[in-house]
């Protein structure tokens, strides 16, 4: 694989290919704070297994280009149940309504806000985890939750993502194994309703 940045006109060119069949993959980091943007292959095919080869001669192979839609993100604090202290090494994912693989995960700051960028519009759980490895098994140190204090990916409710938009305040208290969590005040019940614009 070849990796590279394009200039500052969005113009890249790969050099040194020997003759035969490549896909391209084009992204964009996301500036910090930011929803980022949603990777894509050539011609609009958003999985390798779609994508089409593009077969390289001799010369200069021209117009493989891409123009990349704006992703959305979940933003929110992580925190200790209780004491209300944050908890900086929780793990956050966002998983697409109707999967179970996570769509991208993020680990909290040291002050419990987290941010997951690069999302394609959708309803999203999102699952908060706080784990540990001793002797190689792997504990738990806060008890695995999903957004709004529920103990499981289907009682989660939906939070909504929207193309160039941040959804704030996904907020998670963590409690320990095996504790009774007070009932949660994570902004609202039931379904997060649409993004509003990243600050």
């Amino acid at each position: 694989a070849v990796v590279l940045d394009a200039d500052h006109n969005g113009i890249y060119k790969i050099q040194g290919l020997l003759p035969g069949g490549y896909k391209v993959l084009f992204g964009a980091n996301a500036v910090a704070g930011g929803a980022g943007w949603l990777p894509e292959f050539w011609n609009d095919k958003a999985t390798a297994a779609a994508a089409e080869d593009i077969e390289v001669t001799a010369g200069i192979t021209e117009e493989i280009d891409a123009q990349l839609q704006a992703a959305g993100a979940i933003s929110g604090r992580v925190t200790i149940a209780g004491s209300g202290a944050p908890l900086g090494e929780a793990f956050v994912c966002a998983i697409l309504d109707g999967e179970t693989e996570a769509s991208n995960c993020t680990e909290a700051e040291p002050n419990g806000k987290y941010l997951i960028p690069l999302l394609a519009g959708g309803g999203y759980r999102v699952e908060f985890s706080a784990s540990y490895f001793e002797e190689g098994e792997l504990f738990e140190e806060f008890a695995t939750q999903f957004w709004n204090g529920a103990g499981s990916l289907g009682a989660s409710g939906l939070v909504s993502v929207t193309a160039g938009q941040t959804t704030p305040s996904i907020d998670a208290a963590m409690t320990e194994p095996g504790s009774n969590p007070e009932p949660p005040d994570e902004g609202g019940g039931g379904d997060q309703p649409s993004g509003n614009p990243a600050a």
